[in-house]
């Protein structure tokens, strides 16, 4: 039992799906074609046909045969051998005698990782929904920004139009001019560097949909969507709904399963086999009931000398499941990690978004007080394009900012293995 460590009290959250309907319909086209999830799915059905299988074992075998044999027979004084003739239809039985247990650590360890591979289906899927909204939020983001350096690339060039005027009339230096410059084409070289960006959302999306390339063109620009609350009132509990930990668990439980079977695999087996049939020297007389002939017998095996092959599998087995120890308590170590740090990266991301939006909202109330003076007769377009940029460059890192926030957040989901869609 993985003991929890308490980080807010709190019930077990639920999931929360997204509001954006172009979202939702990416993650469920995402679950549809990805061939991770094809995968881990055969991955799963090899797993239920193994478990299946080791369920048998459990019961008695039963097989058929029919046969007819001609035997040619020399005896001491004859002349010409003999020759016989035989049919032969009988059922013959099996049943192991689960004395020890052998076989039901089998069938355990069987289910065990049934269990763990269904749960690496869950993690796969818990990544290609985290995958698939980062991208996304990755693409929408791109384009918001895209749009507000659109809106700087002409405030500059009208602050270079001013400039350029000013300088014609004896009012500015050319230092002023140059400026100007250099500031229009580090906007421009930007605006590229996000027109990249968006080409390789659009192609990454497209990848973890199953698509082929450029057939995104239908997802037309629009603002970020908000992304889902997190339940409020979090605690460490939650980590055992991660499916990583899941499947490390029950590894361990199906590596222990397999030292018990080791162990019984040591002692004697009690085999209970038997025969029913017809056996006649002629084909005709086969259905006779002088030609019914059985037998039941008993069987205890015990392996005397192996060489010690036995007491090394036993070895091998308690290695293996100690190695499943240990990384069962990895990977909870690492949750416990990723869950604190992501929940303390997300206060001071929100934090960081709130700032940089208040700071442009300040700025957007001092656009409007130079717009008012300029439109007054006491101000200058070139004070209100400047006043402007500031609005523009401060809602560019508030972009930014959120941004980073809506990764850590997904980074957050993730770590408590919380899915995006229910």
């Amino acid at each position: 039992m993985i003991p929890a460590v308490t980080l807010l009290i709190c019930t077990t959250p639920t999931p929360t799906p997204p509001t954006d309907p172009t979202l939702v319909g990416l993650l469920a086209e995402a679950h549809s074609q990805s061939l991770d999830l094809t995968l881990a799915t055969a991955r799963l059905e090899a797993a239920r046909v193994a478990a299946r299988a080791s369920g048998a074992e459990l019961r008695p075998q039963l097989d058929g045969a029919a046969q007819t044999e001609r035997r040619r027979n020399a005896k001491e004084g004859e002349l010409l051998p003999s020759t016989a003739t035989s049919h032969r239809a009988v059922l013959e039985a099996s049943w192991e005698i689960d004395l020890w247990g052998r076989l039901r650590h089998v069938r355990v360890a069987a289910t065990r990782e049934l269990e763990a591979a269904e749960a690496d289906l869950r993690g796969a899927r818990l990544l290609l929904e985290a995958d698939v909204v980062r991208a996304y939020q990755d693409l929408r983001y791109a384009q918001a920004a895209l749009k507000i350096q659109d809106l700087r690339l002409n405030g500059f060039r009208r602050v270079l139009s001013i400039h350029q005027a000013r300088h014609g009339a004896g009012l500015a230096t050319n230092a002023e001019t140059f400026r100007a410059e250099s500031d229009l084409r580090q906007t421009a070289t930007e605006a590229q560097v996000t027109r990249r960006e968006v080409i390789q959302a659009r192609h990454r999306l497209a990848l973890l949909l199953g698509r082929k390339e450029g057939t995104l063109a239908d997802l037309l620009p629009a603002p970020p969507s908000a992304l889902p609350d997190l339940p409020p009132g979090l605690s460490s509990e939650i980590l055992s709904a991660r499916p990583d930990l899941q499947a490390a668990s029950r590894r361990h439980e199906a590596a222990l399963a397999r030292v018990g079977e080791a162990q019984a695999a040591r002692l004697p087996r009690l085999t209970l086999t038997g025969a029913y049939g017809l056996a006649s020297a002629e084909l005709k007389n086969l259905a006779r009931s002088e030609s019914v002939a059985w037998n039941l017998a008993p069987r205890l095996s015990v392996a005397l000398f192996d060489g010690g092959r036995a007491r090394s599998r036993v070895q091998a087995a308690r290695v293996e499941a100690e190695q499943a120890g240990v990384e069962r308590r990895q990977i909870y170590q690492r949750a416990l990690v990723e869950v604190a740090e992501n929940l303390a990266l997300l206060e001071v991301d929100t934090l960081a978004q709130v700032l940089w939006d208040a700071s442009a909202l300040a700025a957007e109330r001092v656009f409007l007080g130079r717009t008012a003076e300029q439109q007054a007769g006491r101000g200058t377009g070139l004070v209100t394009a400047q006043t402007e940029l500031q609005v523009l460059a401060l809602r560019l890192q508030s972009l930014l900012a959120a941004r980073t926030r809506d990764h850590t957040r997904v980074a957050l989901r993730l770590a408590m293995g919380l899915s995006w869609i229910q």
